[in-house]
């Protein structure tokens, strides 16, 4: 029985450590690039008459993302993905905020367009 001991302990700390891991883990996607590092990327906006308070995307936000109060309208900056939507949702509980992210979501996500060849 002394013998099960050290295997079952060494299975215990690779279970905990595990999913500490998937804790820790977070994708590379969230990750993302300020708005300025992701200049060129192609842009998707969203309208949004305004955003809601509290919410502030800064210089070092660390998504490219940004507010133009002019043409009242959300912007970003390249793909989106899953995790970067999830970290942009949970700034704000406003509904108008919560769609015009879902649009850059999708919108953004969208391939482009494929060019069309004609066969004569």
């Amino acid at each position: 029985m002394s013998s099960d001991q050290p295997a079952k302990s060494r299975i215990e700390s690779q279970e905990r450590s595990s999913s500490t891991d998937a804790v820790r883990h977070v994708p590379r996607s969230a990750q993302g690039k300020s708005w300025k590092e992701a200049e060129g990327l192609p842009e998707t906006t969203a309208p949004l008459e305004e955003l809601p308070a509290g919410v502030e995307f800064g210089e070092n936000f660390p998504e490219p993302i940004c507010y133009d109060p002019q043409r009242k309208v959300l912007v970003y900056r390249g793909q989106m993905f899953h995790a970067n939507f999830t970290f942009l949702s949970t700034m704000s509980k406003d509904a108008r905020y919560y769609h015009a992210l879902e649009l850059l979501f999708v919108n953004s996500s969208k391939p482009a367009s494929p060019k069309r060849w004609w066969l004569w």
